[in-house]
């Protein structure tokens, strides 16, 4: 069943209550212009922005609220329905183009997010994209409504959208850059979707400018498994990718709320800050050889990095020029860097959303779908995860973890390499193009001097021979501690390797 469908028979009374533009989605601006192009209509953008302003007054959630679970370890709150005004169902699945507020409690963290959601007017039968918006400094996600054209390009190409606040913690429900906890609400918003709406898992995409280019490409760096949510391509609009980097060039007020967020200055907490960016750049700003560059998790993925020429921020300049070379650097061929020019009518300080044509932002985007099964790669982690096709279990939690792979179907054999800070890395050999039927080769570098663990999923029978290095490997379940040895769990279909401590190089060779 999907999201609020079950509900479908519950109707919600809500009093939109009129408040001025000038102080909207958080930011001290002019009156908003009703005129612009970037609303589908007067009407709309009138709406949306009393909307948004009712939802930001932080109002105590009420008995009219209706409470509703979603999954089994968080609860949803509807707090507001935009189109049309006043007593209606709750929105179900295929509820023609309607737009909706939703407050969610992410038990993760203790706090609440709330969110923008665009649903189509599609069948439920029918599985549709979803982009994902992500807002810049100070100012809330209502401004993709009123700032872009992004929810009129869902609505004219029938996907979903959200914008997620990206609650970064109390008192900074409008600042996030990209930090721990609003990348777990980003995460419980994608997923509740997921769970409660037809979406296509191969066609989610990412977009976001400023502090929101930054965001977004540190949540897709560090999402990779397809089940929850991994996108299969991201917009970097001018981002923030070197967070250190950008605290050296922000106010000092910024500073403090970025040591917030992060726990400490980039001194202080170096790791926090190196896992939400997407490169490390150095005090020259520069990159950093042999830095843990999250980035190099979406070598594999189409990324658009795009900046004005006339932007004043030079710093963001740089770094979209600097994650251009890594990604170069990395071997990567479907990173795109795209200098436009900056409209001094539409964009007048350089540093707007403007420096992008959403319409072909969007024209790009359909062009691609989820690269699920990449042959090679790069896996670089903070925790225990799935990335893609692969689980990974860390030894020591709070450091960074990584793994090379490389699958060969031709000769069905799968390598590790440079392995660092893993206890375990499990992979369905099916999923990857093997043969659990055929011989298959396993190529192992270790790093750790405890060894590590090798798991392969289905094998329906124990194998007739397993050789490491050409010598006969004996079972021992559980595995002998300094010692080569396998094990068939009968249960799961797994063949569990276990390769002993030390650093050096194996081939294991299981004949079926």
């Amino acid at each position: 069943m999907f999201f609020f469908r079950d509900l479908a028979r519950c109707f919600i009374a809500l009093l939109l209550t009129l408040v001025g533009s000038t102080t909207a989605f958080g930011q001290q601006a002019p009156a908003i212009d009703l005129t612009t192009p970037k609303g589908k209509s007067d009407l709309d953008l009138a709406r949306v922005t009393r909307w948004v302003n009712a939802g930001m007054s932080r109002r105590p959630l009420g008995p009219n609220l209706f409470q509703v679970p979603v999954g089994s370890s968080m609860t949803g709150f509807v707090s507001l329905v935009t189109m049309p005004e006043g007593p209606m169902s709750l929105l179900g699945a295929g509820i023609a183009g309607t737009h909706v507020l939703v407050r969610i409690f992410v038990p993760a963290t203790g706090h609440d997010e709330v969110f923008l959601l665009y649903v189509p007017p599609t069948p439920p039968s029918v599985k549709r994209p979803l982009l994902t918006a992500f807002h810049s400094y100070d100012i809330s996600h209502g401004s993709i409504a009123t700032l872009t054209t992004y929810l009129r390009e869902a609505e004219n190409r029938d996907w979903f959208l959200v914008a997620p606040i990206q609650s970064g913690g109390p008192g900074y429900t409008q600042v996030s850059y990209g930090s721990p906890q609003s990348q777990e609400h980003v995460e419980a918003v994608i997923r509740l979707l997921l769970d409660y709406y037809s979406i296509d898992r191969d066609r989610l995409y990412g977009v976001g400018f400023s502090m929101g280019g930054g965001s977004v490409m540190g949540y897709a760096a560090r999402h990779r498994d397809r089940r929850k949510g991994s996108f299969a391509a991201v917009l970097n609009h001018t981002g923030s990718v070197s967070l250190s980097d950008t605290y050296e060039f922000v106010s000092t007020d910024v500073q403090t709320v970025m040591e917030a967020l992060f726990f400490g200055s980039p001194t202080q907490n170096p790791f926090d800050w190196t896992r939400a960016s997407s490169i490390v750049l150095d005090a020259s700003s520069q990159l950093v050889p042999g830095a843990d560059h999250m980035a190099i998790n979406l070598a594999a993925t189409p990324v658009k990095t795009i900046y004005g020429l006339t932007d004043p921020e030079l710093y963001l300049i740089n770094q979209s020029i600097q994650l251009d070379q890594f990604f170069l650097s990395a071997g990567a061929t479907n990173h795109i860097l795209e200098p436009t020019v900056t409209s001094p009518v539409t964009c007048p300080d350089g540093h707007c959303w403007d420096t992008a044509d959403e319409t072909l932002v969007c024209d790009w985007f359909d062009t691609i779908t989820l690269n699920s099964n990449p042959a090679s790669g790069t896996i670089l982690t903070d925790r225990s995860i799935r990335w893609g096709h692969y689980d990974v279990t860390t030894v020591v939690a709070d450091a960074f973890a990584g793994v090379d792979f490389a699958v060969d179907a031709a000769t069905n054999s799968i390598t590790f390499s440079n392995v660092r800070n893993l206890q375990e890395i499990g992979v369905d050999v099916t999923r990857i193009g093997l043969d659990p039927a055929a011989p298959i080769s396993l190529n192992v570098q270790s790093g750790g001097p405890n060894g590590e663990t090798y798991r392969l999923r289905s094998f329906q029978s124990a194998p007739v021979l397993v050789l490491r290095n050409a010598q006969q490997v004996g079972s021992a379940c559980p595995s002998t501690p300094g010692a080569p040895s396998w094990c068939l769990e009968s249960t799961s279909g797994d063949l569990v390797l276990h390769e002993p401590g030390g650093t050096g190089t194996a081939t294991w060779r299981i004949l079926p």
